[in-house]
């Protein structure tokens, strides 16, 4: 069930092929509820990872990141630097490149 989530959300945003090809994505990874994409391209403030969840409301939730420096040190919560809830499906690419400045499509 949770890659089935995961396929969703990245179908959503056109797909791991052109998400992958645009933004440079260095991981993804599928959660309970949603998705985690990792990405190389420089963002707005930096940040390189955005974490999509799938609310019981049938909209999801945003949480981006600017992950550094953690190599295997990292004992503290990271929290996150932008939340973004009552993201409806249609809208996931236009939060997504309002929030980080990077393209997902042409």
């Amino acid at each position: 069930m949770h890659t089935e989530i995961a396929r969703t959300i990245l179908a959503q945003m056109g797909g791991t092929g052109r998400v992958g090809a645009m933004i440079g994505v260095k991981h993804y990874a599928a959660t309970e509820r949603g998705v985690g994409i990792r990405w190389n391209a420089r963002a707005k403030g930096g940040l390189n990872h955005v974490e999509v969840v799938l609310d019981a409301s049938d909209t999801y939730t945003m949480s981006f990141y600017k992950i550094a420096g953690l190599r295997g040190t990292h004992t503290g919560e990271l929290l996150p630097r932008v939340v973004v809830g009552g993201v409806y499906a249609d809208t996931l690419v236009r939060m997504f490149e309002d929030t980080t400045g990077l393209h997902l499509h042409f």
